[in-house]
Order: structure tokens, then sequence, then C-alpha cells
């Protein structure tokens, strides 16, 4: 593969521009704009309001009656401004800086909150968001804020390196006090559009659940499209187990047999396989781990999806260090919207009986695949209106380092969910709460 031309791209943050439509970016200089950035986020958890409140390092006064919140909206104040719910309160900084917060009220009356404003701008056809995760002022800290891909309200780290489009984007500099940024563009490997079409829908999925986007492997994908010719010249028709290869049949290679054992497989296209797997259990764990950097898709043929998701990259944090996604990740993602309502049967192993007549798994992934949580229990419920409706999930706890629940039957459309799982590791009780919503 030969050489790929690298261009600078060099974003100059304008931090008092009133919000317009956002510049394309056309590997020139682009002004970012303030947008509205309403979000949830896994990345840094969104703060619930106690007596006091943290914003920019400075303390604020808050005070809980009832269902009603008041604030301070200076520090060193008391609490006397009341919030309403899905608003904005601008605070004061002890140096005069200013920042806005969104509220919202949960239905135990509990509130929270989180940053009410990003920086935006266009980037091949995705409107993108930089977002101030950790409501400090500060916009650009790696791994601490994060961005807003497109339509999705669920924050991806912001890292050094990311994948957006067909190109991957490098972060060469940020200077928070000139706010300057600077990004280095490389396009991805040469790949056919089967495989585009599937590696652009598999990163919109993992964006919408806070998860970074991944690339494509040259090597890994030649060793899928290995095994894909291997199962079409042995006439697979998607119904017997194709983890292997007999040995001296046409086609069969070492390195085919490496991604036969790797890989998730189904009788359809590329792009079409990721959304059925995306309503699985087992098949859809290995394109939601967290440390996910690139992945394998095979070039042809194109009745076939053999998808191998071996390659990772080093997560800041995984030294034991801070973690830019709350432990465990979970998708569906707190906050997210569009997660199927039904999911897909599963061969040859299901974590329940009869996986296709039940609705989509949650599944939480945790830092440290070696976790094995206790005392596992799940509740869930669907939210109409006002009133709660039970539901009876379903676990899945026979692998280490991840969580399933089940719901026992399809969830209903276009409605949010609310997911409560506690468990216990090593004698330690954790709560873990998820809310997002099903699509039509």
């Amino acid at each position: 593969m030969g050489k790929v031309a690298l261009s600078a791209v060099v974003l100059f943050l304008l931090a008092g521009l009133a919000a317009a439509k956002p510049k394309s970016v056309r590997g020139k200089r682009v002004a970012l704009e303030f947008a509205p950035g309403t979000q949830r986020t896994d990345v840094v958890p969104v703060q619930r309001v106690t007596d006091s409140i943290t914003v920019g390092g400075a303390s604020f006064a808050a005070r809980i009656e009832g269902k009603k919140l008041f604030v301070a909206r200076a520090a060193g104040e008391k609490a006397g401004t009341k919030v309403q719910p899905n608003k904005t309160v601008t605070f004061t900084l002890p140096d005069k800086r200013k920042i806005t917060l969104k509220f919202v009220r949960d239905r135990a009356g509990g509130w929270r909150c989180y940053s009410a404003r990003a920086l935006r701008f266009r980037f091949h056809g995705h409107e993108v968001r930089l977002v101030d995760a950790n409501h400090n002022g500060i916009w650009g800290e790696f791994n601490v804020d994060g961005l807003l891909i497109g339509n999705s309200n669920v924050v991806v780290p912001f890292a050094r390196e990311f994948v957006l489009a067909a190109e991957n984007i490098a972060v060469r500099s940020f200077d928070p006090q000139k706010a300057l940024l600077t990004l280095e563009r490389t396009p991805l490997p040469s790949m056919t559009e089967a495989q585009r079409e599937a590696l652009i829908l598999l990163n919109r999925r993992r964006a919408n659940h806070g998860l970074l986007a991944v690339t494509l492997d040259d090597k890994l994908s030649r060793a899928c499209t290995s095994h894909a010719d291997y199962l079409k010249r042995n006439n697979w028709t998607g119904f017997t187990n194709p983890h292997g290869q007999d040995a001296g049949a046409p086609g069969a290679s070492p390195e085919g047999l490496a991604a036969a054992r790797r890989s998730v497989i189904q009788k359809v296209a590329p792009a079409h396989s990721v959304t059925g797997f995306w309503t699985t259990y087992y098949h859809r764990i290995p394109l939601i781990a967290p440390a996910l950097a690139s992945i394998g898709i095979n070039a042809r043929p194109p009745d076939t999806s053999v998808i191998d998701a071996a390659g990772t990259r080093s997560i800041p944090g995984g030294d034991g260090a801070s973690w830019p996604w709350t432990d465990p990740v979970t998708v569906p993602a707190d906050g997210s919207i569009g997660m199927e309502p039904r999911a897909v049967g599963e061969k040859p192993t299901e974590p329940v009986p009869n996986l296709g007549s039940r609705g989509t798994c949650l599944i939480a992934v945790f830092r440290d695949p070696r976790t094995k949580p206790t005392a596992v229990r799940a509740e869930m419920v669907a939210l109409k209106g006002k009133r709660e409706i039970k539901l009876k999930p379903l676990l899945a706890t026979d692998l280490a380092g991840v969580l399933g629940v089940i719901p026992s039957a399809p969830l209903t459309q276009d409605t949010w969910h609310r997911v409560t799982l506690t468990y216990t590791i090593e004698g330690k009780a954790q709560t873990r709460v998820v809310r997002f919503r099903t699509g039509g």
C-alpha cells in the first residue's frame, strides 16, 4: 500500500460566537460555533445534585426541597435561584467566567446537571460537537471532554486520535489559552464499498453509545476475505457452524482458519450483519468492546459477512489510572436513542432460551475482563407518561467481565426504559442505572 498524503486542518475555537449554521471543513481553517450541548455521557458521569454543585472547580450551594431545586449562581452565595426541569442556569465563577448547565429531574425527584453548550463544526457531512463534559469551562481536555457525532446525545471520549467517516483524525496540538486545535487527516486504507458501508454503520452505532470509532485493518480484512471465499467455495448455506475449516478443502488456509475462529459470521452482506449482530448477545459483545480499535471485514463475496474484532487499542486508564468511561460500559448507553426493541436469535448458543422472541439485551462490559460480579439483580421498567410498567428481565452471567439484562418479551417501540442493575464486586455492592429509548 502506497504512502497516504497528510493534510493539516487548523480549527480556531471562537468562544464568543452566537449560534449559527456550522461551516464545512474543507481542509482549511474553520470556526467552531456555540451550539446546544445537551447530552448524557459515559465519559464523565452526569453530576448528581446534592447540597452543592461543582462548576469550573468551584463549589456552588444547592438545596432540594421535595421536588424543587434551588442553587446559588455565584460561589459563596446562598441557594436562592429556583431551577426549572430541563432548563439552564448560568453560574459565575470567582474569576468572572460564566458556565451554563442544564438541569434534569428524574422520577424519584433526584436532580442531575451537565454542560448546556458545545462547540460544533461539520466534517464530511457529519455534525460534530466538542463538549465540555466535566463543565469546567475548558474545551478539549483529552479523555475527559467528549465529542457528539451526528444526532447522538451520548458523548464519545475526545481522544488524541479518532476515526470520522473514512478518515483518521489525529489531534496534533491544542492550546486551551488561545483555543487553538490542530488536526491532521489521514484517509483510511482503500476498501470496497461493502466494507466502507459496514465500517461506517458500525462506527455510527458505536458513537451512539459513547464508544470510539474503529478503523479497517488490511491484514485482518484479507484473512476475513479468505475465510468468506472458503465458505462460498464449500457451499456454506448459513445453517452450519462456520467457525472452522476442513484441512485440504478448497480455499482452506491458516489465516482463513484464524479469522474463522475469531470472527462473527452471517450469511448476509456485511452492513446488514452489523444491524443483526447489534441485537444479539454473544455476537454483539466483541463489537462493543471499549478497547476495540480496528476490525477486519471481508471484501467479498457480497452475500457473506465475516467480521474480525481482534484489533485493540491502549485505553488511557487501562493501567489503573483514570478511565474515560463509567465502568461498566453499557450498550444501550444511558441516554441513547434508537435501540431495536426485539432481539435476534443466535447459533449455536444463546444466553437464554428463545432469544429471538425476547427484547434486545442490555450488555454491561467491565474494564477488567476478569471481573466476576456476584449477587446480580436487575429491575426494568417501561416509562409511559407518569406510569412505570414493570418488566421481567432475565440475566446472563456466564461470561467474566460481562453482564446481560434480557427483557423476557420484545420491548415497546419509541419508549423510554430504565434498567437498574445491582451487583457485588469484592464485597462491595454497586448499582448502575441506565435509561434508553427504543426505536420505531
